[in-house]
């Protein structure tokens, strides 16, 4: 109970597991707790949790979040934590294998990211921005800290590396979608995995000794596929495959080039039918975004934006700032005093589909959730004229409380905070969607989303947001709310819960873009 933020980290011994979350709050208190002070315990299996160990807690540092792993080779227990959403972390490791060996720090300093990557028997593989704003490999020797670099920084992010058959697969962005390479233990360059197209690694799984490795791999056309690759052959396999029962290639995307605001280029995915053209239009649009705390939007299937597209529409997903696609400097383009690139970036996205002919002011919907709910609140009421309907979903809407709420706190790093000082007070003010509703502004259609137990984005956000949007907008504005009762900020959600709200979304969004759906 009261775990939270967290995964079952088992141990070697496969009776225990280390798992972290809080204290128990006071009877009648449990959903007003701030969720400070995280902690790792250890479980040990048919015992009862008021006897778990405490691992690791820091009582004087409260916002640090705790994640446990174990390395393949059962030897090293490493314990990364981050201050709430920053990126920088500290490690502490333990030798399993060395009784009475305790929890030691290998990593100190929070001034830089580092995550595991395997174990070298004596060393630990991390990936890291350490003096690499778009990271590379570090090997640390764990007895004498002394570091040693395996892999240097590229033109394009890494993303992330995998032990596999005595090698490593590295897993880099360019350009927003994915290339992986194969590199001996030393770095050296061995090859390289052809991947189906333009689109994501989802996740590589492999052991360490053994020369299979399982790529799973998405695009904006294709649900999740499983290839398996061998490193020693060179072979490769499709051992799972979603068939959408479309004729293959009826839908394509591809990548273009804008330029925002301040001159900054940023990569576009335009993902639409093979038969559309821009020269045919205006065709109905969604512009989907996010922007926020390094989280990189990828080429991912989307069912909702695949069957968009699959109708006549053009979806398109910018990679803007805030963003991960470009590692660190591209993050700190879209925080803290540079948020308003973001809300830039988005609006010069929306500029060049109408410019290009893509679409419309009539024709073009806007729509993100959570950090992108804040982004579709803020394009709302920045540029209400440019969108014929705007979806934001457990948005972050009020950014001079936000903090005050469940893990709100956590997100001061990408945010700031409007306690902070009167420069990020003004700065938050300046973009923050309920305080720029206006009246005599003339909205578009205009529907709020979001779960009356959303412990992450406070539901508080959204209905704040709506009875001011409802209270500025002229009696015939469409203004409205959808609660789905019982549910959070996404994750869980049943079935039933998701299919109900997903209609109400494409229906909403394409009555007022005009797209028209194929009589079945």
């Amino acid at each position: 109970r009261w775990a939270k933020f967290t995964m079952a980290c088992w141990l070697p011994s496969g009776d225990a597991f280390v798992y972290g979350g809080f204290e128990p709050p006071v009877e009648g208190q449990e959903y007003a707790g701030a969720n400070r002070g995280h902690r790792l315990y250890v479980h040990l299996l048919g015992t009862p949790q008021e006897s778990d160990e405490l691992l690791i807690a820091l009582p004087d540092e409260p916002d640090w979040l705790f994640a446990p792993e174990v390395t393949e080779d059962d030897r090293w227990l490493v314990v990364t934590a981050a201050q709430g959403t920053n990126h920088e972390t500290r490690v502490w490791v333990r030798d399993l294998t060395e009784a009475g060996d305790v929890l030691h720090p290998l990593i100190g300093d929070a001034d830089a990211e580092w995550r595991l990557v395997t174990s070298l028997g004596a060393e630990l593989l991390f990936l890291t921005d350490k003096d690499a704003t778009r990271r590379r490999l570090v090997a640390i020797d764990v007895k004498s800290g002394a570091q040693r670099e395996v892999l240097a920084e590229g033109d394009d992010l890494l993303e992330d590396a995998v032990a596999t058959g005595g090698r490593l697969a590295v897993h880099r962005l360019h350009d927003a979608h994915s290339d992986v390479s194969i590199h001996s233990l030393n770095g050296a360059r061995a090859g390289e995995i052809p991947l189906p197209g333009l689109g994501s690694v989802v996740e590589i799984s492999a052991r360490s000794q053994d020369s299979l490795l399982h790529v799973g791999f998405t695009s904006f056309e294709s649900p999740e596929m499983i290839v398996s690759y061998d490193v020693e052959t060179g072979g490769a396999t499709t051992v799972f495959q979603v068939d959408l029962g479309d004729e293959p290639g009826s839908v394509v995307t591809e990548q273009t080039w804008i330029t925002s605001r301040d001159g900054t280029e940023l990569p576009v995915f335009l993902t639409h039918r093979r038969d559309l053209t821009a020269s045919a239009g205006p065709h109905p649009a969604l512009l989907y975004g996010y922007g926020g705390f390094r989280i990189s939007m990828t080429p991912a299937f989307n069912l909702v934006r695949y069957a968009f597209a699959a109708a006549g529409g053009v979806v398109a997903i910018p990679s803007l700032r805030g963003g991960g696609e470009y590692g660190v400097e591209w993050h700190d383009g879209g925080r803290l005093a540079h948020k308003q690139n973001v809300f830039d970036d988005a609006i010069a996205t929306a500029d060049y589909l109408i410019a290009s002919g893509w679409t419309d002011t009539e024709h073009l919907a806007t729509n993100g959730g959570s950090n992108g709910g804040l982004l579709a609140g803020a394009l709302v009421t920045q540029r209400p004229d440019l969108f014929a309907a705007v979806v934001p979903e457990v948005g972050v809407l009020d950014m001079l409380r936000f903090q005050h709420f469940t893990i709100g706190w956590a997100w001061t790093s990408d945010y700031g905070d409007a306690n902070g000082s009167e420069e990020e007070f003004q700065t938050l003010l300046a973009y923050s969607p309920l305080h720029r509703l206006s009246e005599g502004t003339a909205y578009p259609p205009v529907m709020i989303m979001t779960g009356d137990h959303d412990d992450r984005v406070v539901p508080a956000h959204s209905f704040k947001f709506a009875a001011r949007l409802q209270a500025v907008s002229a009696p015939d504005a469409l203004a409205l709310l959808r609660v789905e009762t019982s549910t959070g900020h996404g994750a869980g959600k049943p079935r039933h819960a998701i299919i109900a709200e997903r209609v109400d979304f494409m229906a909403f969004v394409s009555a007022h873009t005009g797209l028209s759906w194929p009589t079945l």
